[in-house]
């Protein structure tokens, strides 16, 4: 992965943080479903796992330090 990607990646982690912590606090005849709950989380944490995949293939190959995200 390269620097554009990584940084498109991390984009797209924080928005969909956003997205899901958004509609986690809609009320009223606005608020998120379950399902749309669900579902905002499944890709916030997706796309979470690819980053953190990312970051600990990196520090495999340079002399960063190891973090563990488990």
């Amino acid at each position: 992965m390269n620097a554009k990607h990584f940084f498109d990646l991390t984009v797209k982690v924080r928005k969909a943080q956003k997205d899901y912590f958004a509609a986690r606090k809609r009320r009223g005849y606005n608020a998120a479903s379950k399902e749309e709950l669900q579902s905002l989380l499944d890709i916030s944490r997706n796309l979470e796992r690819e980053l953190d995949a990312e970051i600990e293939r990196v520090c495999k190959i340079t002399s960063e330090p190891q973090l563990n995200f488990g």
